[in-house]
């Protein structure tokens, strides 16, 4: 991997919204979901920053239809 796409993971990782320390499982977000047994991610539908969710619009494909990206 290289040196650029861990330098823009890491700042994705950075702007993923957290709530009590936890924070938002970004796969969960999409119709996908997230089937990973010991995730301990939040599984709650956020709004997250425009950049983190373009991030997760093309790595896992669209989002759930009561996400509230889709109603703002």
């Amino acid at each position: 991997m290289d040196a650029f796409r861990l330098s823009v993971q890491g700042l994705i990782k950075t702007a993923v919204p957290k709530w009590n320390g936890s924070q938002a499982c970004l796969q969960f977000q999409t119709l996908q979901g997230c089937d990973f047994a010991g995730c301990k991610h939040l599984h709650e539908l956020v709004q997250p920053p425009p950049e983190v969710f373009t991030h997760v619009t093309n790595k896992h494909g669209e989002l759930k239809d009561a996400h509230p990206n889709l109603s703002s």
